[in-house]
């Protein structure tokens, strides 16, 4: 199935997850790619800045601002009586917190 072409998708969690995936699509490669390992693979900011040549500083600041970026975009999706999650939660914190559970 051709994703471009796709019939539009009703709103729900599916939909959610579709605009999420487009605008990941939309974010500069290098904040796409991190988002990808960190996120999606799972690896830490070390790891990422050794593959991409950054430091894990560098990583952390491009993974901040394309998951702000994301977080912006999907802000309509959100149910306005859930609870947010703290901006300064890291997706190292989330890791951390849950590789204990």
């Amino acid at each position: 199935m051709d994703i471009d072409s796709a019939e539009p998708i009703p709103e729900g969690p599916e939909k959610v997850l579709a605009d999420a995936l487009e605008y990941l699509r939309d974010l500069p490669t290098a904040q796409a790619e991190v988002i990808a390992l960190r996120v999606i693979v799972g690896m830490s900011a070390e790891e990422v800045g050794e593959l991409a040549g950054q430091t894990p500083g560098a990583v952390r600041v491009m993974s901040h601002r394309a998951l702000a970026t994301l977080r912006d975009r999907l802000e309509g999706h959100m149910d306005p009586t859930a609870q947010s999650v703290p901006a300064d939660v890291t997706s190292d914190t989330f890791q951390a917190n849950n590789r204990t559970q």
